[in-house]
């Protein structure tokens, strides 16, 4: 078994289809959301349409996500956060795309040793046990998106004590939720987390930094940087 397979099999070994939850495109860094049950329904149809969009690293991703379950053979569902309730978390294996935009994704992040954290300078993927390093931001010379040269994404799978079952979140800043999911497709990319501090991707929860060169509107090949595992 290689370590692409190590890394899926948690989430395959449900009966259940895996939900995948995508970030809703109109939410931003600082905004604090809970997240939300409304029902579509309470929507006129102007606004729907315009909330019905999603950020292009974040279909990406969902794009690498769907990939890897049907190659796999695993049927699965697709929703947004609004659409997404803690019962329907509780069916079933969860893979949460996005980070700041992605209200389930904050919420279930907040005790984990890595997360994603605003700041004046610069959003950044904070170390819990190193707190005022900064090292893991984007370098954003000016905030101009064409002087950034460096992206930080985060992969997690935990059994997630909230809901009892498995959650597997790729978020990241700007170009990042694309890295982290390009990673967790990628054997040699896990290979490297296994090397550098998990011991059994199968069967131990994880967090896994990776950082990738941005050329353009893309990022490059996710490199492992740091790996927590217990």
């Amino acid at each position: 078994m290689d370590a692409l397979t190590r890394f899926w099999t948690p989430v395959l070994a449900s009966s259940s289809a895996p939900l995948l939850c995508i970030g809703d495109a109109g939410l931003f860094v600082n905004q604090a959301v809970e997240p939300s049950t409304a029902a579509v329904g309470d929507m006129t149809i102007q606004e729907f349409l315009r909330s019905d969009s999603v950020r292009y690293t974040d279909a990406a991703t969902l794009s690498l996500v769907a990939g890897e379950l049907r190659a796999r053979g695993k049927p699965f569902r697709i929703r947004r956060p609004s659409a997404t309730a803690l019962k329907d978390l509780r069916d079933g294996p969860v893979v949460l795309i996005g980070g700041f935009n992605n209200p389930w994704a904050r919420k279930l992040s907040e005790n984990w040793r890595f997360t994603l954290a605003p700041d004046p300078a610069g959003a950044y993927v904070r170390d819990r046990e190193h707190p005022d390093d900064r090292r893991w931001r984007p370098e954003t010379a000016g905030r101009f998106i064409k002087n950034l040269r460096q992206t930080y994404g985060l992969i997690t799978r935990v059994k997630e004590a909230a809901t009892g079952q498995v959650v597997l979140t790729l978020s990241g800043l700007v170009h990042g939720t694309r890295a982290a999911g390009e990673c967790v497709v990628d054997a040699t990319c896990l290979q490297a987390a296994e090397r550098i501090g998990v011991s059994d991707l199968g069967k131990q929860n994880v967090q896994i930094v990776v950082e990738a060169a941005v050329m353009g509107e893309d990022s490059g090949a996710p490199r492992v940087i740091a790996v927590n595992s217990w």
